[in-house]
């Protein structure tokens, strides 16, 4: 299937979703440029989500995987279709204070995979 035809896809979903007429949307496709400049704009850290790469190591070598991200990227904003992949979240527990073993002194923490969180940049 080629862009065109996800594109026409996505568009007949949501002309069969609403009734009356859709406002035209312009997609601005993403270019490697601009996705290697989001990657090096994320804050260095080293939490990671399931996939175990961090920020940092996604900076080391962003303009090896900038061109694939673009590509998926592109392919979601045509499509209409963000990848259940990307969404798993690890979560884990945070203390906050006071005694360690209540339970309602710990908040969840969620942990996104940085392609998670460098493509939904993208796609604003």
């Amino acid at each position: 299937m080629n862009i065109q035809q996800i594109e026409k896809d996505a568009i007949s979903i949501l002309k069969d979703s609403f009734s009356g007429n859709l406002p035209s949307i312009k997609i601005i496709p993403n270019t490697d440029a601009k996705i290697k400049s989001i990657i090096h704009s994320l804050k260095p850290k080293k939490s990671s989500g399931y996939v175990e790469i961090t920020s940092e190591m996604l900076k080391g070598c962003a303009s090896l995987i900038s061109h694939p991200l673009s590509y998926i990227c592109n392919h979601g904003l045509y499509a209409g279709i963000f990848s259940g992949h990307l969404n798993i979240v690890v979560v884990k527990r945070l203390y906050k204070e006071g005694d360690k073993s209540v339970m309602t002194n710990y908040r969840p923490f969620s942990f996104l995979t940085v392609f998670s969180k460098v493509l939904e940049k993208a796609m604003h």
